[in-house]
């Protein structure tokens, strides 16, 4: 399941929320009651939502092989990662 993915402020006071994954100020988070994550970018902005695995999967991808790349590199693997997303409901994915 992937959601809507407008870029959406954050508050990160880090209640419900735990950080599986950080680079460069990135982080993939996971909600501890719903089980769903969202990527986060280093401006406390909201890049991407969806399951855990996916977004782990993405941040990834995003990240692979590299020790440092451009925030422009980033935002654009991001959006392949989006675009390429098949658009499905399916609520048992987010629950």
């Amino acid at each position: 399941m992937f959601g809507i993915n407008w870029p959406w402020p954050v508050l990160n006071a880090g209640v419900c929320w735990t950080t599986i994954r950080r680079r460069q100020g990135w982080e993939v988070q996971r909600n501890d009651i719903t089980g769903h994550a969202r990527i986060i970018d280093p401006n406390d902005i909201r890049r991407a939502w969806g399951s855990e695995s996916e977004m782990i999967d993405y941040f990834d991808y995003i990240f692979r092989g590299t020790e440092k790349i451009t925030n422009q590199e980033i935002h654009n693997r991001l959006d392949e990662c989006i675009k390429n997303c098949r658009n499905r409901v399916d609520s048992k994915d987010l629950w």
